[in-house]
């Protein structure tokens, strides 16, 4: 009849205790655990605590060289940047809001410091033809 790992029987009972909430083994047991803590590598001897470090980490130079800001955009990534969708970027540049793309081997390119002064010259909110006029310019 097999017996249940932690069941311990009269006779040995003074030489080996298992404990159950902790797992630990004490007697003869207890050399044949530290062999397999030491295999696993889980002595908490060996083990050290880890550096905390504060503030990003440096970053290669590579990837900082991939965070640059494009000079030219495609259609969408203009629309995109001016946080409209393509088609009211498409009627933005038609009524002259938005200037013309550039061609650059047959692609049609916005330049985004073009896509900046034309955003600086829209009107505000507010800023009507009837409201600069006055009975003087009459």
């Amino acid at each position: 009849m097999a017996r249940h790992p932690y069941e311990t029987t009269p006779s040995t009972a003074s030489s080996e205790t298992v404990t159950r909430n902790q797992g630990a083994t004490t007697g003869a047991d207890a050399s044949s655990g530290a062999a397999m803590s030491a295999k696993r590598g889980a002595s908490t001897e060996s083990r050290k605590p880890r550096e905390v470090t504060k503030g990003p980490k440096p970053q290669p130079k590579e990837a900082q060289l991939g965070r640059l800001a494009p000079a030219l955009l495609r259609r969408t990534a203009a629309a995109e940047f001016l946080s409209v969708s393509p088609g009211t970027f498409d009627l933005m540049v038609r009524e002259g809001a938005m200037p013309r793309p550039r061609i650059f081997a047959s692609l049609k390119l916005w330049s985004v410091r073009d896509l900046d002064r034309a955003v600086d010259a829209l009107p505000f909110d507010g800023d009507d033809e009837a409201e600069t006029t006055t009975w003087d310019d009459v």
